[in-house]
């Protein structure tokens, strides 16, 4: 959570280190830029290191994300895999509680991929009604992500 480097919130929504109990984690928070409109923020980039494409092209691939409300109460958001404009795993939308929660997904990179590619998860909490009236969407924290290249069965 501490390299926010690999963020891109500009025009997105917010991004800030938060400690609980000693562990540090990434807050994130979109919001809608100007007037309230009907449509959503736009969602905050996380984006994968290079070199990270060419370890995991032409492989399956776990994307783990350790996640959990940054509020009071539950929280939503949707998360997309964004591989040089091309979303690579669906939008997958998921609620967390107020405990870290560990959310799985499958990344299929078998096709093949240009690995001097930008890789992004795109990460939007703007997907709930109540932002229609604040403008935010909820606030979610993030403990960590990591990407696992799944070992073909023998």
């Amino acid at each position: 959570p501490t390299e926010l480097s690999a963020l891109v919130t500009a025009g997105r929504g917010s991004a800030e280190l938060v400690t609980q109990q000693t562990n540090q984690m990434l807050r994130l928070q979109s919001i809608r830029q100007g007037e309230l409109t009907n449509s959503n923020a736009e969602p905050i980039l996380l984006e994968l290191e290079r070199g990270v494409l060419q370890q995991i092209e032409g492989k399956e691939v776990t994307v783990e994300l350790n996640a959990k409300s940054g509020l009071a109460g539950p929280a939503q958001f949707a998360v997309e895999c964004d591989i040089a404009g091309d979303s690579v795993c669906g939008r997958k939308r998921f609620r967390v509680g107020l405990q870290p929660e560990l959310i799985v997904f499958a990344l299929d990179l078998k096709a093949g991929i240009q690995s001097d590619a930008r890789a992004f998860l795109a990460l939007n909490t703007d997907i709930t009604n109540a932002a229609d009236t604040s403008g935010k969407g909820d606030a979610i924290d993030i403990n960590f992500v990591r990407l696992r290249v799944n070992e073909p069965s023998s």
